[in-house]
């Protein structure tokens, strides 16, 4: 029969192994790491569309401005 303290001691020592284990484990970081690139990307396409819509809404203007004068 295991004693009281020694339980304790093979508990305490499974548990660092599974610190030890998790703080090795790197698949949490692959994770963060796409959604960082993820982020990264839709910062990216919304700057392209602000820049694109600011552009198309000019040259809208500027067709609407060339129909309405006739020229």
């Amino acid at each position: 029969m295991i004693g009281r303290r020694a339980r304790f001691h093979n508990l305490e020592g499974r548990s660092k192994q599974m610190i030890s284990k998790f703080l090795r484990d790197e698949t949490g970081l692959e994770l963060s790491e796409y959604a960082v690139a993820a982020a990264l990307v839709a910062i990216a396409v919304v700057g392209a569309f602000f820049t694109l819509g600011g552009t198309i809404s000019d040259k809208i203007n500027e067709l609407g401005t060339h129909i309405s004068t006739g020229k």
